[in-house]
């Protein structure tokens, strides 16, 4: 009898090592891929950070156990994509969000310095226009002694805004005072109806002489910049000042 019909199995010695032996999908390496996928989210809003950088920390754990357990587990190249995918999400969002902030500042700036300039000068009508909506304030060439002293609700607002403690004080330092930026703390960001509102807050101090003693004036500012999310118009108002 041939060797061949005493060892009929004999061919099952080439059976591929992995077909006798299944691997299982890391459930953290899967984690890491859905992350990865959802960490495009973080570009729009800080509160979204978390996402990449859990899926950062489920990626690496996903990394570690398939490289320690490969024998049993596959999945390195799905935790490789999620750790990318989070990895560029979180960078591109934290640039933004810098380079953003910073423009913001650059530009409310000025604007601000503007505001203040005009209440120590004595101009606390102009200022008093900055604070209104771009639409109720009263376009350039109205004489606003004019226009304050024939409306009588306006002239009760320009009131209440002269009386404002810091308002107040500024109008008492007068021209003397030396306004300087101070520091940038913080842009809130709000959405209403079909408007995006960025309000900058930022610090100025204002130096100034009294009774012969350098004095110095703290004061926090709100300055709000709302964008038209329809007509892409961009519109700038004064909120106030008040003291830290």
């Amino acid at each position: 009898m041939s060797d061949h019909a005493n060892h009929p199995a004999a061919f099952s010695e080439a059976v591929p090592e992995d077909l006798v032996q299944y691997k299982r999908i890391s459930l953290l390496a899967v984690a890491a891929l859905l992350g990865g996928l959802l960490s495009p989210t973080a570009l729009t809003s800080p509160f979204m950070w978390w996402l990449p950088l859990v899926t950062i920390a489920v990626a690496a754990a996903g990394l570690t156990v398939v490289s320690r357990r490969r024998d049993v587990l596959m999945g390195r190249k799905a935790a490789l994509v999620g750790l990318w995918l989070a990895l560029l999400s979180i960078s591109i969002a934290v640039t933004h969000h810098v380079v953003r902030h910073q423009y913001l500042y650059r530009a409310a700036q000025p604007r601000c310095e503007k505001w203040l300039r005009l209440i120590v000068d004595g101009r606390v009508q102009e200022a008093h226009q900055l604070q209104m909506n771009i639409t109720d304030r009263r376009p350039p060439g109205i004489d606003l002694d004019e226009y304050y002293e024939h409306d009588e609700d306006l002239a009760e607002d320009l009131d209440a805004f002269t009386k404002t403690e810091s308002i107040k004080k500024l109008m008492e330092i007068g021209s003397p005072g030396t306004i300087r930026h101070s520091s940038n703390e913080a842009v809130l960001l709000e959405y209403f109806n079909q408007t995006r509102k960025d309000v900058i807050v930022q610090r100025y101090r204002v130096d100034y002489q009294q009774d012969g003693q350098p004095e110095t004036l703290l004061l926090e500012t709100r300055m709000e910049r709302k964008l038209d999310l329809e007509t892409g118009e961009i519109y700038w108002r004064v909120i106030g000042a008040e003291t830290p």
